[in-house]
């Protein structure tokens, strides 16, 4: 691998990744096996992707669509809702498979933890021909997904473009939980272009082996090109961030009580970009996405990131600015 320039400013966030329906279940307990469990609240509303670009619209980062949506009810829901928060749609749009958009049905504990099974569906089906219809203007953040990367053709499609964007285009990408299934060199082509590394603690151990969100961030930095960043989020802990010589270090989180934590990741890094949008360093970028998505779990639903005014207002309050902590220094050293 190589150093390349670092990426220009980010000034509009390009998502070429799937948006997804989210059947959302809010339940007290997860049902037995072959049992069955009344939700107390249930919705349907566009997720996966949708948050990305609705935390990011929040933010005053401009944001377009460069992903697949199909043809049936849940695409066409996809297509009004776009329509309606004024977000540009690139990419062959207009020729679409006649297969619908997929969905998730996502079960939320009172604790605001969060489990899925989805069903992927025309989002997931990328060609050459559609993603070399995307067309990037200078200062494009381009983010992707590791859902994106499951199916070999999809990820092939997906890699042949990324691995040849030009460096001036910060590239942000989220494994998803499912990375432990994405084809190896598939991965390992991303892995190499990518700016900007970010997944959850849970997800940085199926990749890495290793159990602690520290020891996640500085192994998979060891994954990515010299001038790289990984971010390995821990909840209501922070996140961990590796990205130079100084190695891993803690970011602190904010204090709040978990409504829903669905989309939380989606929040954070959109926000991350935000932030550098608007000229903050990598650590104030990752600390003001940590209170970001701190806003959103305290919400129902996946697409509930704050409003720019919002979350200053809140950064601008006695928020406690804890030190930042290197990999194995202790809270009190």
């Amino acid at each position: 691998m190589t150093d390349h320039k670092m990426w220009h400013t980010p000034k509009r966030l390009v998502v070429v990744s799937g948006i997804v329906m989210d059947i959302m279940m809010y339940i007290e307990t997860l049902p037995p096996r072959g049992g069955d469990v009344m939700a107390r609240v249930g919705k349907i509303t566009p997720g996966g992707a949708f948050n990305v670009i609705a935390a990011a619209s929040r933010l005053c980062l401009p944001a377009a669509y460069a992903g697949r949506v199909g043809s049936g009810m849940f695409g066409q829901w996809i297509r009004r809702e776009l329509a309606g928060m004024g977000v540009e749609t690139l990419g062959t749009m207009a020729a679409e498979p006649r297969g619908d958009t997929g969905f998730d049905v996502a079960l939320v504990e009172p604790s605001g933890e969060r489990t899925f099974v989805t069903a992927l569906g025309a989002e997931a089906e990328m060609t050459d021909e559609h993603v070399q219809s995307i067309g990037l203007k200078p200062g494009d953040a381009v983010y992707i997904s590791g859902y994106d990367l499951l199916s070999r053709d999809s990820g092939r499609a997906l890699r042949g473009w990324v691995t040849h964007l030009p460096w001036s285009h910060l590239v942000i990408f989220d494994p998803g939980p499912l990375v432990g299934q994405i084809s190896g060199p598939i991965l390992d082509a991303i892995l190499e272009r990518v700016d900007i590394f970010s997944a959850n603690r849970r997800e940085s151990e199926i990749l890495t082996g290793c159990e602690t969100a520290c020891e996640g961030a500085s192994q998979v930095k060891h994954l990515l090109r010299p001038g790289a960043w990984s971010i390995v989020r821990d909840g209501a802990r922070g996140a961990w961030l590796c990205g130079d010589a100084a190695g891993a270090r803690h970011i602190p989180g904010r204090k709040t009580h978990a409504v829903d934590t669905t989309g939380a990741g989606d929040v954070h890094a959109a926000a991350v970009v935000a932030r550098l949008a608007a000229g903050r360093t990598m650590i104030q970028a990752v600390r003001e996405a940590n209170v970001a998505a701190s806003l959103a779990v305290e919400r129902e639903g996946p697409a509930e990131g704050p409003w720019l005014d919002e979350l200053e207002s809140l950064l601008e309050q006695a928020l406690p600015m804890a030190r930042v902590r290197k990999c194995g220094e202790s809270k009190d050293s």
